[in-house]
């Protein structure tokens, strides 16, 4: 039932003309914010400014949270291909 539903969750995306894996375009979007999560609480401490070290922590939450959807797309890739 998983493999059916994986497939045509694949199949759906490749008529929609995406015929490439999922999880390399998840990845980059926690791996992006966890770079700008850095670059912002390095300039928040040395500017000591609590706006930028409070959207570093805002960037690293999102982050924890779209790692659940990274790795479901990581399973789902090993399954399809």
């Amino acid at each position: 039932m998983i493999n059916s539903s994986i497939s045509f969750l694949y199949t759906i995306i490749n008529q929609l003309g995406y015929g490439h894996p999922l999880h390399p375009t998840q990845v980059h979007f926690p791996v992006g914010l966890i770079f700008g999560a850095f670059v912002l609480g390095v300039w928040g401490k040395v500017r000591h400014q609590s706006m930028f070290s409070r959207a570093a922590w805002y960037c690293l939450v999102v982050a924890m949270i779209w790692i659940l959807p990274t790795v479901i797309t990581g399973f789902m890739d090993w399954r399809h291909f």
